[in-house]
């Protein structure tokens, strides 16, 4: 059994010695003030993993740490060498999309047992969803349109996918760049055949990923195709954000599912995007 949230805060805030790699003795994590002025850990949950934003020597780091609502027969050695062959695939090929990460298998310390964590360069920079909120317009989407295009294309040429394509796992820093997070679904040629883990996020996967068994060179296809008309429609029209956002960008799972929901009859008034719109609905069948 895999500790619990709880169990892993407690450690990270009380017993930062649980710690079991030698570069990040001594550190400590971050803290934040709660509405109600006590000091908060700088943690987020996903469904697998528990982040922590963590200092050492004035250097930043994500520490992940797998907690125990993940089905333990899933997550085992084979699984978890992948991040070894993944980080050096990632640093042979020198894409800027990704941030430098190490696996430690026994690299925490709780209640007496050695738990696997990675151990990630911090990342400053905000959520893709977030970067839309606060930078609506038709120059900046643009500009945030082609990087997105680049991104893909480059992933493309080397064989990547990244799995879990969406809001939350694209971050844009502060010049614009595009950096990917979350790397339990990630396809590279060496993981060709191996089983896949995790599916996406349900807002921007096409049905038959939670049906697939392996994982796929091609599994962001349709993601990204969701993604690139989002950001292209919202340069045409920024307002579509306010009026059909909801837990993702301006499609919701149902969109995807039907194919006849109000959002395509609002993004078929554009003729640049009928191509696409129609590419979609095609796809998503």
């Amino acid at each position: 059994m895999w500790p619990s949230v709880s169990e892993y805060d407690n450690v990270m805030e009380y017993m930062p010695y649980s710690l079991k790699v030698d570069y990040l003795q001594g550190g400590h994590p971050f803290y934040k003030k709660s509405p109600c002025g006590i000091d908060d850990i700088v943690a987020s949950s996903g469904g697998w993993c528990r982040a922590y934003k963590y200092e050492m020597d004035g250097k930043l780091y994500t520490i992940r740490c797998w907690y125990s609502n993940v089905n333990t027969n899933l997550i085992d050695d084979r699984f978890l060498d992948r991040f070894k062959y993944l980080d050096n695939y990632l640093k042979s090929v020198g894409l800027p999309y990704f941030t430098d990460l190490n696996f430690h298998k026994n690299g925490i310390e709780v209640k007496g047992e050695l738990y696997p964590i990675l151990v990630l360069n911090w990342v400053d920079g905000v959520s893709l969803k977030t970067y839309i909120e606060t930078h609506k317009n038709a120059e900046e989407i643009e500009e945030l349109s082609v990087n997105f295009a680049k991104m893909v294309a480059d992933l493309h040429k080397f064989h990547i996918s990244h799995g879990d394509l969406q809001h939350d796992n694209i971050l844009v820093k502060q010049n614009g760049e595009l950096c990917l997070i979350d790397y339990d679904s990630i396809y590279i040629p060496d993981f060709e055949g191996e089983k896949e883990i995790v599916h996406g996020l349900p807002t921007y996967q096409h049905k038959s990923r939670f049906t697939n068994e392996y994982l796929s060179e091609k599994s962001d296809y349709f993601s990204e195709l969701v993604i690139y008309l989002t950001l292209q429609a919202l340069k045409y029209d920024t307002s579509l954000y306010n009026r059909f956002t909801d837990d993702c960008l301006i499609f919701t799972q149902e969109d995807l599912q039907t194919g006849d929901t109000p959002i395509f009859d609002e993004l078929r008034r554009f003729k640049n995007l009928k191509p696409m719109v129609d590419t979609l609905i095609i796809y998503k069948k």
